[in-house]
């Protein structure tokens, strides 16, 4: 089957926009399902029918009884030009494998030990149902593991599951990655089991963790991985055993390897919290991946404060340099305008002195003749008295 080109509509319903990846058996597109407009992920197989396309079919039946949000759901199956065809969930995110080679090229910060622990838990929970069905995943690696909306872990290409009801459980020869096999898809000898899968998902963790993949199948030469909490490290190099009775035989003994306590806590001598348990184990892990990511980022954070200040202070320079024109503009109009109101009332000021002093000069004239007269008369009254009684005293 060639590859289908951008536009290409299928059973009438969906569109396929683009090529996301190729497989051995398949290549994956991205699509639009036109009834319920919403992005979906199509795998074609490839070579026919026939030959290939049939393990589409048993990996969709596989899927379908399968009912857990860490597994990509199946939507559709259907034959396309002879061709099997099958119709998923679309995850908008990255693989764990992209997250990893972002790590190693420096592109996303070290990832928080708490981040990759909650992870772990919520993939062990997905096998946890998986093994229930008695179905083995059997090629689990970083590029299987996609990551969801909410950055939830999701498990991907069923196509080498082995369904233990119709199936035997031994291995097959290319239904897996060697990088992550176990030793006992490599020899073909021993049968497999949850083990099988829990093999290759500590070898996907010692990789995350690491930045390299293990060698030598749980022999010492293997360094443990470090971790703050021992239990992380400690569970997943169990699971790196060679043999696959040293592994952990369920999710639930994984689960419980990472929730007992450590050897030297003795839980009956532990005070009882008031809080619940629970919650003070997710606010710590909360603190904790806080507190790294804190360290992890000191130097950036640190590094852009004094940009930050230094903005803050172009600012205010800017600022007081536009302001300075306008407040000197404003004082010198704000003086303009007093000297010119003292230059429109000087006149009318001496203006009015002039005529006050002219009023004063014409009333002081007015009156000069008066009082004059007055005194005149006033001396000649006084004069003709002061003869009078003269000439009545006898003189």
């Amino acid at each position: 089957m060639s590859t289908l080109p951008a536009g290409s509509l299928l059973k009438g319903r969906y569109e396929v926009e683009g090529v996301v990846g190729r497989g051995t058996f398949g290549i994956v597109y991205k699509g639009r399902d036109r009834y319920l407009d919403r992005p979906v992920a199509i795998k074609a197989s490839i070579g026919g029918e026939q030959d290939q396309g049939c393990y589409m079919i048993e990996e969709s039946q596989t899927l379908s009884r399968i009912d857990h949000p860490g597994v990509v759901a199946t939507y559709d199956i259907f034959v396309h030009d002879g061709n099997a065809c099958c119709v998923m969930r679309w995850l908008s995110g990255m693989s764990l494998q992209q997250i990893i080679e972002k790590i190693r090229c420096g592109e996303i910060a070290t990832l928080p030990e708490a981040q990759a622990l909650e992870w772990l838990r919520y993939i062990l929970n997905t096998l946890r149902v998986v093994h229930q069905q008695n179905i083995l995943h059997r090629d689990i690696k970083p590029g299987n593991i996609v990551f969801d909306s909410v950055g939830n872990p999701v498990l991907v290409d069923f196509g080498s599951a082995l369904n233990r009801n119709t199936q035997v459980g031994y291995t097959i020869v290319g239904s897996y990655t060697p990088a992550y096999a176990s030793p006992e898809q490599l020899s073909g000898q021993g049968k497999m089991g949850p083990w099988t899968d829990f093999y290759a998902l500590a070898a996907t963790f010692y990789e995350l963790l690491t930045r390299r993949l293990p060698a030598g199948y749980g022999h010492a030469d293997v360094p443990s991985p470090e971790t703050k909490d021992g239990r992380f490290a400690k569970s997943i190099m169990r699971n790196l055993c060679f043999s696959p009775h040293e592994r952990c035989q369920t999710a639930e003994a994984w689960l419980n390897m990472l929730n007992e306590a450590c050897e030297n806590e003795s839980p009956h001598q532990q005070p009882q919290p008031w809080i619940p348990l629970e919650l003070l184990t997710a606010g710590t892990v909360g603190v904790q991946s806080a507190w790294e990511y804190l360290c992890e980022n000191s130097k950036r954070i640190t590094h852009g404060v004094p940009t930050v200040f230094e903005h803050i202070g172009r600012a205010v320079d800017d600022a007081v340099r536009v302001a300075t024109p306008v407040l000197q503009e404003v004082a010198m109009q704000a003086g303009k305008a007093v000297g010119d109101a003292v230059k429109m009332a000087t006149p009318v000021v001496q203006d009015i002195a002039t005529q006050a002093g002219k009023a004063v000069d014409d009333a002081v004239k007015a009156a000069t003749p008066v009082v004059q007269n007055v005194a005149t008369q006033a001396g000649k009254v006084v004069g003709e008295g002061y003869q009078n009684v003269k000439k009545w005293l006898g003189f």
